[in-house]
C-alpha cells in the first residue's frame, strides 16, 4: 500500500512539475512585460530604449505565448510542444499571422520583420530554459533513486 501512495505521489510531482514550470515561467515574462510596458518604455535610453520600446514586449510575447500554449495542452491532456523543430515552425508561422495576417484587419497594427525575429528569440529562450528546468529535474530524480538504491 505504501508504495502505491508513494507511486501516486511521484506521479503527481510530475504532472505538478511540468505545470508549474510553464505557469512560473510564464508569471516572470508577464512581470517583465508589466514592467517594461507602464515604466521602462518611459524611459530616454539611446539603443536599449528603442529596443525596449519597440521589440522586448514581443520578445515576451513569443515566450510567453509558448508557456501559454504549453499549460494549455498540458490541462487538456495533449502531448505539449517541447521539441526545437515543432515549437520554432509553430511560433513561426503564429508570429508571420500576427505580424503579416492581422494587420490585413486591424487599422493599428503594422508589419515588421523585427518583430518576428523578437518571437523568434523568445521561443528560443523559452526552449533554452525549458530544458534546463528538465535537466534540473531530472537530476532531483537521478539523486533520489540513488539513494533508494540498495548497496
Amino acid at each position: 500500500m505504501w508504495t502505491r501512495f508513494s507511486n501516486i505521489c511521484r506521479i503527481m510531482f510530475i504532472r505538478y512539475h511540468r505545470l508549474n514550470k510553464n505557469v512560473k515561467f510564464g508569471i516572470i515574462a508577464l512581470i517583465l512585460y508589466v514592467f517594461n510596458r507602464f515604466f521602462v518604455k518611459n524611459l530616454d535610453l539611446p539603443i536599449i530604449g528603442y529596443l525596449l520600446k519597440n521589440h522586448f514586449n514581443d520578445f515576451l510575447g513569443g515566450f510567453i505565448f509558448c508557456c501559454y500554449v504549453n499549460a494549455i495542452l498540458y490541462l487538456s491532456h495533449k502531448k505539449m510542444i517541447n521539441d526545437f523543430g515543432p515549437l520554432i515552425i509553430f511560433m513561426f508561422l503564429v508570429s508571420i499571422c500576427w505580424e503579416f495576417v492581422f494587420p490585413l484587419f486591424l487599422n493599428y497594427s503594422t508589419s515588421d520583420w523585427f518583430d518576428v525575429l523578437a518571437y523568434m528569440l523568445g521561443t528560443i529562450l523559452y526552449y533554452i530554459l525549458l530544458k534546463k528546468s528538465n535537466n534540473v529535474y531530472n537530476n532531483i530524480i537521478i539523486k533520489e533513486r540513488k539513494a533508494k538504491a540498495p548497496n
